[in-house]
């Protein structure tokens, strides 16, 4: 398979880089922290959490430290709350032999955006959402991150408003959904429809078009930002089936000289 460039690839920094919640600098939290990170850029790097399973992968975590070029400590805040951290950068070219050995995909920096409708049906009033403050919304962008995914969301300015509506994006009207996405070039469409089958009870309805091919499913549970781990996973996969540089790709060792 050859390397295929998306039509709107953006460039994603940090694929090599992860930050871990530390309690301590102790020995034990730092080991702990490692391998957490080279969990966290294997699946940047893979783009796959399944990635993890594979034996070759699977051994590296015993030994972090092999692929490790930095480490330094800080203070963020997150969800509100001072946290100490470990920073760590792994090095680009270790971590890219690992992967073609274990024969994963490698998924370069150039990566396709995807553009996010999200509409939320609340007894029967249906609303497009895309405000950082709704948790589904949150959930989304903070599981890409981790994924290195880059994501697209709509304006909702009056351009947007004159294209397309609530009612069209719950009706997956196709021709509606493509001409008002146009204006934001992305390589790929995500629909989500989201509601309570009863009360504590969540459905969202998903539509996912890649180029000319559309996917459809859904996803159920009690808890609406659990539903978005098996939706980052099915993303990623397709972006990587399409995008990423196969393991036995004659360009691999170019891939890993430009790193």
């Amino acid at each position: 398979a050859m390397m295929t460039t998306p039509a709107f690839s953006v460039p994603v920094s940090g694929i090599y880089d992860a930050q871990v919640v530390i309690a301590d600098q102790s020995p034990t939290e730092m080991d702990r922290a490692k391998k957490l990170g080279l969990e966290k850029v294997l699946v940047k790097v893979t783009g796959q959490t399944q990635s993890l399973n594979n034996a070759a992968i699977n051994s590296a975590f015993t030994r972090p430290n092999d692929y490790l070029k930095q480490f330094s400590f800080s203070t963020k805040v997150i969800q509100g709350k001072a946290q100490a951290v470990m920073e760590m950068a792994f090095d680009p070219l270790l971590i890219n032999q690992l992967i073609t050995t274990a024969g994963l995909p490698i998924w370069g920096k150039d990566r396709a955006a995807i553009l996010v409708w999200l509409v939320e049906d609340t007894a029967g009033m249906r609303q497009i959402v895309n405000s950082t403050s709704h948790p589904m919304v949150s959930q989304i962008i903070s599981q890409s991150n981790q994924r290195g995914m880059p994501l697209l969301w709509p304006l909702l300015d009056l351009e947007d408003q004159i294209n397309i509506d609530a009612g069209a994006l719950w009706g997956v009207f196709t021709d509606t959904i493509e001409q008002a996405s146009s204006r934001y070039q992305a390589d790929g469409i995500l629909v989500g429809r989201m509601f309570q089958e009863y009360p504590g009870f969540w459905k969202v309805d998903w539509n996912f078009w890649l180029d000319d091919e559309e996917q459809a499913w859904s996803s159920k549970g009690s808890d609406l930002i659990s539903l978005v781990d098996p939706l980052e996973d099915r993303l990623a996969s397709s972006l990587v089936k399409k995008f990423a540089l196969a393991a036995d790709d004659e360009s691999v060792s170019k891939a890993l000289e430009k790193v």
